[in-house]
Parts: structure tokens; sequence; C-alpha cells
């Protein structure tokens, strides 16, 4: 069993088989409630492909920390990715890469062997410089991909997941309540064959119309039939598939 790590707004708590507890962040200062060195209004969390000891964390302030369990590094010293707006999701695609979902309609790729942050624009400066109260952000870390049709601005609680055996994303979009499919090492939007819902209408896996979509996620129901895709959204659970026609 591999420990788990529920993300909380105090940071992370890393719970292990023993069921014992811990924070993983450095010791409280007594002369402050909070430590700015260790990750706060955590979202997402996920472990390195393969390698359990490497935990990925982000959230509010768009930094994808990336911790060693073993040896656990914080403030200047911690490996972190500049993501270019809040963390909502996470997911290892293998040793290497990471995608990483926020907010601003920002879906990445990062290699952790090549790393470059690109200047900040003037745009974003001011508009961080408005909602900081004065303070500089980082500059963001250049993507090895960027998936320019991903499409949520503000929503923290909107589905997503990822099957990297497929290579596909499945992504709800906050503008229009539509679940789109993305090629997960292409960056683009893919298309797929009508499918009919439970009322008759003809509708596409690729923009399914789910409004308010809290969580999805890929099942392999049964082994002789392709993956489906189970929704959630404001009043029901969804499933949607592919026959072998497809």
């Amino acid at each position: 069993m591999h420990p788990s790590g529920p993300g909380t707004s105090d940071g992370v708590l890393l719970v292990d088989k023993e069921i014992s507890a811990a924070w993983i962040s450095p010791e409280r200062s007594s002369h402050s409630s909070h430590n700015h060195d260790s990750p706060r209004d955590v979202f997402a969390l996920e472990f390195l492909h393969e390698n359990p000891s490497i935990l990925l964390s982000g959230g509010r302030n768009g930094i994808l920390n990336i911790t060693d369990l073993r040896f656990p590094k914080y403030g200047p010293q911690a490996d972190t990715i500049m993501h270019q707006s809040s963390i909502t999701h996470i997911k290892s695609v293998d040793e290497h890469r990471v995608l990483v979902a926020g907010l601003n309609s920002s879906l990445c790729q990062y290699d952790l062997r090549f790393r470059k942050s690109r200047p900040i624009s003037f745009q974003e400066n001011s508009h961080q410089q408005g909602k900081g109260k004065g303070k500089k952000r980082r500059a963001p870390t250049f993507p090895c991909l960027y998936y320019p049709g991903y499409k949520n601005e503000a929503q923290i609680s909107i589905g997503f997941d990822v099957d990297l055996e497929l290579g596909i994303i499945a992504a709800a979009q906050d503008y229009d309540s539509r679940i789109n499919l993305f090629s997960l090492h292409g960056s683009h939007i893919l298309k797929s064959r009508p499918a009919h819902s439970k009322n008759g209408d003809t509708q596409y896996i690729d923009s399914t119309v789910c409004k308010g979509s809290r969580c999805l996620k890929f099942v392999q129901d049964t082994s002789n039939n392709p993956k489906s895709i189970w929704v959630t959204d404001e009043t029901s659970l969804s499933r949607w598939a592919w026959d072998h026609g497809d």
C-alpha cells in the first residue's frame, strides 16, 4: 500500500499504511500560525509514475511542488514548476512528463528534465498585481506541450481524467458545459462518431453535454469491450461508450 496524501488549505497531510499521519511541511514557526515555505490551498495531488516517493502537488498559487518524501525540501531549495494559473488537476504521464490543468484555460504538459521560465507578459503581471496586492508573479515555466482547445476559466471542481493506455484526455469545459476529448500526445481535440442519449437525441462523445460536470472517469467495464467514460453532473450519473465499430 502506497502512502496517501490528502490536500488541504494548510498543505498536504501524509497518511501511511499504519494510519499514522504527518504534515508534509516544515515545522511551523512559533511567531506565525502559517509557514509560507510549505504548500497551501492544495487542490491536486499525484505520485510520479512508478515512484511513490515523489509527490506532485499544486493549488491556488500555481506552483507545482515536486517533493521527495524521503528528503523533503522547502522554500528556495524546493523543486518546483510554475504553472501559468491556479492548478486544479495533475496527472503523471511517465517518469519524466507531467500533465497539469488549471484555471484561465491552462492545460500543459511539462518535461521534468527540461525546464525554462518564459518572460512574464505585461498583461499577466498587471493581472497578478491586481489580485495579489502588488506581489509580482514568478515567470511561468515553458511547457513541452500546450492544449489550446482546453477551456476552463474559473472552475476548480470540474471533471478531468486521462487514460494513458488510450492516450486520451477527457476534460469538462466551463464555457458551454461540454466534455471534450484531447489527444494526450498531439494536443488536438478528437472527433468521434455520433452517440445516442437516453432520450434519443444524437450527440457526439467529444462534445457531450453534461451541465456542471464535477467528476469523470475512464472505466474498463468489461474485458472484451472498449473503455467507457462515466460522468457525474449536478443531478445524474451517466455512461458514455464506444462500440467496436468506432
